[in-house]
């Protein structure tokens, strides 16, 4: 005769607080809406939306897929093209590392500065 009483499993696990300062990236993130060009093989020149900008790099919203590993050339306005190398994409929004960092003059125009 089989058992139907459920087993009950422990799970033991050592939490480490990370403090609120603490962060792995490497640059400070603006949350930004900025309408925005992207250009690859895939791509003939389409819109997207970046939604997240460092020096070192975007998040984008397209209107197509992009694959990992992948490069484009992001478009940001005031004439600012990037190479960019795509680290992670899903549901049509892509992380992207660019090729060169924005200088700190670029990075502050694109904030309204």
């Amino acid at each position: 005769m089989e058992s139907h009483v459920p087993v009950r499993t422990r799970i033991a696990a050592e939490l480490t607080p990370i403090d609120a300062g603490e962060t792995r990236r490497r640059a400070p993130r603006a949350a930004v809406s900025i309408e925005a060009g992207v250009a690859s093989v895939a791509m003939h020149g389409s819109l997207c939306r970046v939604t997240d900008l460092s020096i070192h790099g975007a998040r984008i919203q397209t209107y197509g897929d992009l694959r990992a590993g992948s490069s484009i050339v992001l478009a940001l306005p005031g004439d600012i093209r990037r190479l960019t190398r795509i680290v992670w994409s899903r549901d049509y929004e892509a992380g992207c590392q660019f090729d060169e960092p924005l200088s700190e003059a670029e990075f502050d125009a694109l904030m309204g500065g």
